[in-house]
């Protein structure tokens, strides 16, 4: 097996990690100063962790290929199989830290739906109040003065 190809494959692995790592970071930055509370500080934390921990875990990745192609496994055995041992794990860990932010951000997606939900259900049954407070109005008052029971025509 020739050495570029693994050396062009790490090398992209490597920027895609550092792209990821410094868009992460920048993303963070502004949840902290954007957020509310305490709270939704943590939860930015947390979420910084989990995605800084997978987008560095591709480098980490991207530096196993290299190294791994570099080792002869006649020679050296152990090392080899040691290293791709190595890269198995992080991927494990990569996919297990992708698959908790991904049920993190649903479970806070579904929160957000929910607060939403309530919010609309109150401005709706606010609107309706205005409204019915505005058709009383109306029936009290003609041409802008207070009139008596209304009269139907028959």
């Amino acid at each position: 097996m020739t050495f570029a190809p693994v050396a062009v494959v790490s090398g992209l692995l490597l920027v895609i990690s550092i792209v990821l790592v410094t868009f992460d970071v920048r993303t963070y930055r502004q949840r902290r100063e954007a957020a509310p509370d305490e709270n939704a500080q943590t939860a930015a934390w947390k979420r910084f962790r989990l995605r800084v921990q997978a987008s560095s875990g591709i480098g980490v990745i991207g530096v196993l290929l290299l190294v791994g192609a570099l080792i002869n496994p006649r020679a050296h055995p152990m090392a080899f199989s040691l290293t791709w041992m190595i890269a198995v794990i992080v991927t494990f860990w990569i996919a297990a830290v992708a698959l908790v932010d991904l049920m993190r951000s649903r479970s806070q997606l579904m929160e957000l739906k929910h607060q939403q939900m309530i919010q609309t259900a109150i401005l709706k049954s606010e609107l309706e109040r205005a409204k019915q407070d505005v058709r009383k109005h109306r029936e009290t008052q003609v041409n802008g003065k207070p009139s008596g029971p209304r009269k139907h025509k028959k």
